[in-house]
């Protein structure tokens, strides 16, 4: 993922919108519980926390009615 789109998911994360997030490495994937500096701490799909760099993950797609810019 891209810093800009760290970013974005960090504030719709702050302003309590879902964000969904994959790591290609270990094939989880979950939902951005939060963020630090360039980490985010997501909630997998098997109810586990894990903690991943940005630059590691990558935004699951949302739909046009969610991102209508797109």
């Amino acid at each position: 993922m891209k810093k800009e789109r760290f970013d974005f998911v960090c504030l719709d994360t702050e302003a309590g919108i879902d964000a969904f997030v994959k790591n290609p490495d270990t094939s989880e994937e979950g939902t951005v519980k939060s963020c630090s500096t360039d980490q985010l701490i997501v909630k997998t799909s098997e109810g586990k926390e894990r903690c991943w760099n940005f630059n590691q993950v990558e935004e699951l797609s949302r739909s046009t009615e969610e991102w209508p810019y797109r």
